[in-house]
């Protein structure tokens, strides 16, 4: 009998879709408030939250979308647990990025140290949630979680392009920060969505089908009166004991009707 996958519960995909909801919005947000000019190109989040007016509101949104990591990865029971530790783990770096900023003008090895550690972590993701179970959901496919992880890998490259020689290094952390927390989410979507998961009976179909076929009451022992058996049988040595299956649709018929 094949194993019955545990459901993705509501909260894990109300936080799996949060995390990359708040990174966007606050950075937004920081970047409508701030007075000084600032250039979203050029520029990164992290300089949002390292001062201006702004500051506390991009912090902020480094802490939901870490913790929304953390949340996501309890929830996530249908992967293995080595996944789960890997994404709960890259939202604990989220909380120390936002712990220790970026100075303004400055150069913070904390800050950096926990970007890049969570971004691999991230980055790996995919890899770490491969299921060889045929009837695997298609995000744990090897192919498909291989082109996950170098697609996310090649982001980060970008990423350290662009901060080392290029110019564009806000807009290749946007994307990079943003596609790294998509991929939970689109596994807590297909988890939730599909109708067999590794070999596994979806709960939801499961329970369609306990309603198509409504279990029946236990067989009980009746017994006729005592003239009737005697009439139809003429045996004097008692009632007879028939057994009798009630179904319970019937019953609330009989009774619907008085009877």
């Amino acid at each position: 009998m094949s194993q019955r996958v545990p459901p993705v519960p509501t909260w894990a995909l109300i936080s799996a879709g949060t995390a990359p909801t708040a990174l966007v919005a606050t950075s937004v947000a920081a970047h409508l408030m701030r007075h000084s000019a600032y250039d979203p190109w050029t520029q990164t989040m992290s300089y949002l939250a390292s001062g201006g007016s702004g500051r506390w509101v991009m912090t902020a949104g480094f802490v939901v979308t870490a913790v929304c990591h953390v949340v996501t990865s309890a929830g996530l029971r249908i992967v293995q647990p080595v996944a789960r530790i890997d994404l709960a783990l890259a939202g604990v770096c989220g909380i120390v990025i936002a712990a220790f900023p970026v100075p303004p003008g400055g150069m913070a090895p904390i800050h950096l140290t926990a970007f890049g550690i969570g971004a691999g972590l991230l980055a790996v993701w995919p890899l770490l949630t491969v299921s060889r179970e045929p009837s695997a959901l298609v995000l744990r496919r090897a192919r498909v979680a291989i082109g996950g992880t170098l697609a996310l890998s090649v982001l980060l490259a970008w990423l350290v392009y662009e901060a080392r020689d290029g110019g564009l290094v806000g807009l290749a952390e946007r994307v990079d920060a943003v596609a790294l927390t998509l991929w939970p989410l689109a596994m807590v979507f297909v988890s939730r969505r599909a109708v067999r998961v590794d070999a596994g009976l979806d709960v939801e179909t499961s329970g369609a089908l306990t309603n198509l076929f409504p279990s029946r009451a236990p067989v009980t022992d009746i017994a006729e009166p005592r003239d009737r058996y005697h009439d139809e049988h003429g045996d004097p040595n008692g009632a007879r004991r028939v057994r009798r299956v009630q179904d319970t649709r019937h019953i609330g018929r009989d009774e619907a009707f008085g009877g």
